[in-house]
């Protein structure tokens, strides 16, 4: 288990783990899509260009992976985001 600095555990095994712990200077966002290279605002994106489906605007599912209709482009984090 992994600890941040309140103590909070969270299990080492979880792959969503930097999602929980935030380092110094961290900035805190509301999606993913918020912090993604491929993001265009409007809730658009290179993948969904006329569109980001509920699920994964919504949180309910990471692109991270290959997901239907998504144009062979997944999530990629931008270098400057002041996210750690």
């Amino acid at each position: 288990m992994s600890k941040n600095k309140d103590q909070r555990r969270v299990p080492a095994q979880d792959p969503n783990v930097d999602r929980f712990l935030l380092g110094p200077g961290a900035k805190v966002f509301d999606r993913l899509c918020d912090v993604c290279v491929h993001y265009l605002g409007d809730r658009k994106c290179k993948a969904y260009p006329a569109g980001i489906p509920d699920e994964i605007w919504q949180g309910r599912a990471f692109h991270l992976s290959p997901l239907p209709g998504d144009n062979g482009i997944q999530f990629a984090r931008r270098k400057s985001d002041g996210v750690s």
